[in-house]
């Protein structure tokens, strides 16, 4: 369309993480150049290109690093640690291959893009640092804390299913959680059904296009220690150390600075596992959870 309008030739210019740096996209941009043409291109290749090169760099200066390193003692080489971390050396030095042919290109190819003329639609969307970024890991994987653990795998998202499972049991009427045969759970859901219904007469909760928080007061008074208290047969559940129900619900509603005495008690009871549990727990009834509630999936538009 836009050759139609001005007679320059139109070349598109598409990239992201698996393209490979080769000397034909170099020579397809010199051509552009050469001949003035436009090249079409997302902000997404923009930055994933940016990205690549400083991910090439990255890797070429840890070969280096690696490769300037002197030799341990003998009896140092044998410990566990030196271990572990010859083998994650070595894991890092084979994902990092890099051809200083491909680099060159690439430093190239961003001294042709600064020479050119760049042309933005929607500068206010791509410009903010907030809305406009893109994501691009780099180096080994680390696991996300308390997403393995001695008491199971991927806990951390566990736990979070279970405190929202409520909410769709009430439209429902079925749970997705290990807890179907519990007359307690039953009981505690059949509880937290009757709060929600006197929130929407009471208009603190409203129904469409889905169940919406909007007073989070209300959740404060009215919810929150049901929550708790479903959240506590998740955490029975899992073979949690002898402690009094009354300190643990204290605990995840207040936290551990208003009950001393329920703190004290969890903290001589439990160990770092159980503890990371009880945090999280904390932080989803107080933090997350209502804000959650008071989303609406809804489009909006204008300010």
């Amino acid at each position: 369309k836009f050759a139609a309008v001005v007679r320059k030739p139109v070349f598109t210019f598409h990239f992201d993480r698996s393209t490979p740096i080769t000397r034909e996209l170099y020579l397809k941009l010199c051509k552009a150049r050469d001949s003035k043409a436009v090249i079409c291109a997302t902000p997404t290749s923009v930055k994933s290109f940016m990205l690549k090169f400083v991910e090439m760099m990255r890797h070429l200066e840890e070969s280096k690093s690696s490769g300037r390193k002197n030799d341990r003692a003998f009896l140092s080489s044998f410990s566990l640690s030196a271990i572990a971390r010859r083998f994650k050396e070595q894991s890092v030095i084979q994902e990092l291959k890099v051809n200083p042919e491909d680099v060159y290109y690439c430093s190239e190819i961003l001294k042709l893009f600064r020479e050119g003329v760049l042309l933005l639609d929607e500068v206010d969307l791509l410009l903010h640092p907030l809305k406009s970024e893109l994501n691009w890991p780099i180096g080994i994987k680390d696991a996300i804390d308390f997403s393995r653990s001695k008491l199971g795998v991927g806990l951390r998202w566990q736990i979070q299913w279970h405190l929202l499972d409520p909410i769709f049991y009430i439209k429902t009427k079925k749970m997705s959680v290990e807890f179907k045969d519990s007359r307690e759970a039953i009981t505690i859901l059949e509880s937290i059904g009757k709060v929600f219904q006197d929130g929407i007469q009471k208009k603190y909760i409203q129904q469409t296009p889905h169940l919406v928080l909007l007073n989070k007061k209300f959740y404060h008074t009215d919810l929150k220690m049901l929550m708790a208290r479903w959240q506590l047969l998740y955490l029975r559940n899992k073979r949690l150390p002898t402690v009094d129900d009354n300190a643990l619900l204290s605990y995840m509603v207040n936290g551990p600075t208003k009950d001393k005495k329920a703190a004290s008690a969890v903290h001589v009871a439990l160990d770092d596992e159980y503890m990371k549990m009880l945090n999280l727990s904390h932080d989803l009834l107080n933090n997350f959870l209502p804000f959650m509630l008071g989303k609406i999936n809804r489009v909006s538009f204008g300010l």
